[in-house]
């Protein structure tokens, strides 16, 4: 897979709870290296800012990761510049902009890139019009439906990662040359901006 594949960085977040208070405390990103998916995840210590009283046990049931975890994880300085290296030259999906967007403003700032609904971006490349490789969205979401959800964010980037190669490769598993835009489309180029009083 060439160059117009590459561009796409699957990204998913874990947080302390899904209150207005919440914050980051792990990233997965996911991306295609030829058509091999390569996954990575980091825990993130909380800022100081960040109020640990926001910490919601019943996520951790989910998710598994104890607060004691993020005490020698690496500083949120670091994961945010790692992540920014990571970035450089790409575009995020994601799984749920709505939170996603937030935890990734928390991490990193309010000048954090914007981040694409996967459902839209998935649409906008396989759809019946898919602007890469037209009519294979039906692979995309067959790919999802095959893959637990295991809220752990590298493996949820994965499954993304996955997904948007199973549209690109399609069901005889070979990779169809189709156009590779450089830009996006306005209506996924910007979301609106939430407050916190909206999460």
């Amino acid at each position: 897979m060439n160059g117009g594949w590459r561009q796409f960085l699957f990204v998913s977040f874990e947080a302390s709870s899904l209150s207005s208070e919440s914050w980051p405390i792990e990233v997965g990103i996911a991306r295609l290296y030829g058509d091999r998916v390569m996954q990575a995840s980091c825990l993130i210590r909380p800022r100081k800012a960040w109020p640990w009283d926001d910490w919601s046990f019943e996520r951790q049931r989910l998710h598994g990761i104890r607060l004691k975890a993020l005490r020698s994880a690496r500083p949120a300085a670091e994961v945010a510049d790692w992540l920014e290296r990571e970035l450089v030259g790409r575009k995020l999906v994601c799984g749920n902009a709505f939170f996603d967007q937030w935890w990734l403003d928390q991490l990193v700032g309010a000048l954090s890139p914007h981040i694409l609904e996967f459902e839209q971006a998935a649409d906008w490349a396989f759809g019946a019009k898919g602007v890469l490789v037209p009519n294979r969205l039906s692979c995309v979401q067959r790919s999802l439906s095959r893959q637990a959800m295991r809220y752990r964010v590298g493996e949820d980037a994965a499954r993304l990662c996955r997904a948007w190669r199973a549209g690109l490769l399609g069901d005889n598993g070979v990779l169809r040359s189709g156009n590779q835009p450089t830009e996006l489309p306005p209506s996924l180029k910007a979301a609106p901006q939430k407050t916190r009083a909206e999460i």
